[in-house]
């Protein structure tokens, strides 16, 4: 009796009808998302704000072909994210009503600017499978060999065609501030095709063989602008007073006007506001808006004190400030803020010199 001995390396499948794996075909390919060439976004915009809602990629359902036999082994397709990191974040989001919870948000190498990345699998005979985050598994069976897949038995004749997916992604506001830049193009997905084995205990694997390759999907670059006016740096020429111009605690010079101007102002931030404050927190009374003379005056006894010119009340000071109420975030446009400044007595003894302040002002967009 003669014996003939093959050895054939990778899986063993047996070959009845309802047992043998599908044979498929594909992969190879790179997919491109092609995201906005610019986007903009307020500078101050609150952590976790998904400034570019997901953008949807085309249906792509016959990444893998497979044959059309009665066979019921499934097939699909696998994914993980490539030349992705994570930032620690997550995020709430949905695609078509289809709600994506705790999502992890990935950076982007641009500071203030994460990622969104979303999957879903397509999956011939099958209904789509709902969205998850690239990374996320949302399968029946689990993860294969560690990648997030899906898998289809067949339809109501048993037979699968095709698997594929389709895929999204956003930008979210992360912590810092947002840094006008390119996102730079790269490939984020690598694809694959997950394939069950029935005559082998139904042991899930990623495809090895040569006519299913794995495929990518890369993202266009995206130019980020972030949306702010431009302030320019006021000097108020307060004048010369005589001693004799201060007539007890509490009294003031003749008020000087100034304006605050906001200009430049671009259409789409739902507001603009301006807050002020002394840089060292050097006040002789913050609630009535009076501040200490800088370190360089020569004058003693006297600060600086700051109204409002429309009603007299004191400028805020130390606190969220002043909502500028005629931005129109239709037309954006230029707006400016009226004060008055005066030398205020402070202490019973006046001694006289220079007599400079200084205080900061702080633009917030949203």
């Amino acid at each position: 009796m003669a014996a003939l001995l093959l050895w054939l390396p990778g899986h063993a499948w047996a070959q009845a009808d309802n047992t043998a794996p599908r044979v498929c075909k594909g992969g190879g390919n790179t997919y491109t998302l092609t995201l906005p060439a610019t986007v903009t976004v307020p500078r101050d915009v609150p952590v976790g704000t998904i400034f570019l809602p997901p953008v949807v990629g085309a249906q792509f359902p016959t990444v893998y072909q497979c044959d059309n036999s009665t066979r019921n082994n499934s097939a699909g397709v696998s994914r993980r994210s490539v030349n992705l990191t994570r930032s620690g974040m997550t995020v709430n989001y949905s695609i078509g009503g289809n709600n994506i919870n705790n999502s992890p948000v990935y950076n982007t190498g641009l500071p203030g600017v994460g990622m969104i990345v979303a999957f879903r699998n397509l999956d011939t005979g099958c209904a789509p499978d709902i969205w998850h985050d690239v990374d996320t598994d949302g399968s029946r069976r689990g993860p294969v060999e560690g990648w997030p897949s899906s898998g289809c038995n067949g339809d109501a004749a048993g037979r699968t065609a095709n698997a594929g997916g389709q895929w999204a992604i956003g930008l979210v506001k992360t912590l810092g501030a947002v840094q006008p830049g390119l996102v730079a193009g790269r490939t984020v997905i690598e694809l694959a095709l997950n394939q069950r084995d029935s005559s082998n205990a139904g042991v899930d694997y990623i495809a090895k063989y040569p006519t299913a390759q794995h495929g990518f999907v890369t993202m266009s670059p995206i130019q980020v602008s972030v949306l702010s006016c431009s302030t320019p740096n006021v000097t108020v020429p307060m004048g010369d007073y005589p001693k004799s111009a201060f007539k007890g605690v509490g009294s003031t010079t003749n008020p000087v006007r100034f304006k605050v101007a906001v200009n430049g102002c671009p259409a789409a931030m739902k507001s603009v506001s301006i807050a002020f404050a002394e840089p060292n927190k050097r006040y002789i009374n913050a609630a009535q808006g009076v501040v200490q003379l800088s370190s360089d005056s020569t004058a003693k006894g006297i600060g600086l004190k700051l109204t409002q010119a429309s009603d007299g009340t004191p400028m805020l000071l130390d606190t969220s400030g002043y909502l500028l109420r005629g931005y129109d975030p239709v037309k954006g446009g230029s707006m400016e803020i009226v004060f008055d400044a005066a030398y205020y007595q402070a202490e019973s003894k006046v001694t006289p010199g220079t007599a400079n302040a200084v205080v900061e002002f702080t633009m917030s967009y949203l």
